[in-house]
């Protein structure tokens, strides 16, 4: 995961347009960008800048490898109503790459609706969250699959990039289903890394437990 704000990819602007135009044609798309933009912040750390989702009472779940290498609780969260404030990392899941942030709780009191359930195979989801730079971006997909090699991971066939990580995946009712973790990648023979097209996913059937036992849900 690289920093969204002044990243160095050279990816022309008209393509993004295009990408946009695409993903906000229906207005079905718009009417829930509208709705889940305002349970979308950014997460910025020391390295990186990521997606994070309000779960009410000043509550945030985002990607824990956002925080890779800070020492300092302290993050800066980011509204999309233009307010900016300090967040403190109050839990830290390492193994399974989440964590909470928190805030004070009037700049937040409401969050998604959480479902804790485990996702269905090829059942509808999107995300939204700051790809590049480009903050607010929304993508559908599907569940693909539950991974084979990562405990906590399902693997979803959607669009995703840098600055994606720590978004939650809504299902078609809007609940919250689990976090963006990130892109699969594989490695040719020479040792070249490229994306096979999958995402990992965090399912939310692996948070809820955790966070009703730390008395945060």
């Amino acid at each position: 995961m690289q920093k969204g704000r002044g990243i160095g990819f050279s990816v022309p602007s008209v393509l993004w347009g295009l990408v946009l135009a695409f993903l906000l044609s229906s207005p079905a798309a718009a009417n829930d960008k509208d709705n889940l933009r305002n349970l979308t912040v950014a997460v910025e750390t020391i390295s990186t800048t990521a997606s994070g989702v309000l779960i009410g009472g000043g509550l945030i779940l985002t990607v824990s490898h956002a925080a890779e290498g800070q020492l300092n609780p302290i993050v800066e969260v980011a509204f999309p109503n233009g307010i900016v404030t300090q967040g403190e990392i109050v839990l830290r899941m390492v193994a399974s790459d989440w964590m909470v942030v928190r805030v004070t709780p009037a700049l937040a009191p409401h969050g998604a609706p959480l479902d804790c359930r485990k996702p269905h195979m090829g059942e509808t989801v999107t995300t939204l969250g700051h790809p590049l730079g480009n903050y607010y971006t929304i993508s559908s997909g599907i569940v693909a699959s539950e991974s084979k090699t990562e405990t906590y991971f399902y693997l979803l066939s959607i669009p995703i990039t840098f600055g994606n990580s720590g978004g939650a995946v809504f299902d078609a009712d809007g609940n919250v289903i689990g976090l963006i973790k990130g892109i699969v990648s594989a490695a040719y023979p020479s040792g070249q890394q490229f994306s096979t097209g999958f995402v990992t996913m965090i399912s939310m059937a692996d948070i809820c437990p955790v966070l009703k036992q730390r008395g945060l849900m």
